[in-house]
């Protein structure tokens, strides 16, 4: 799995209603380690945030791909 490089306070500043909340919340509030890969995860189940992060330029990079 590819690793987000980003914090859970800057993600969940951008959770909004119209994203899955709760998905979004449970796989934050796990630790530490668990946060960085949770790509696929946003990518799959809150794509309007996945997308408004990369256009925020929020997620900086997927490992080795950089957002630009």
């Amino acid at each position: 799995m590819k690793r987000l490089l980003l914090s859970r306070e800057v993600i969940l500043s951008r959770i909004k209603e119209d994203d899955n909340f709760a998905i979004a919340e449970h796989y934050l509030r796990r630790p530490l380690e668990a946060v960085f890969d949770i790509g696929i995860i946003f990518y799959r189940e809150c794509p309007k945030l996945f997308q408004r992060l990369l256009r925020e330029k929020i997620l900086l990079k997927w490992q080795g791909i950089e957002t630009d």
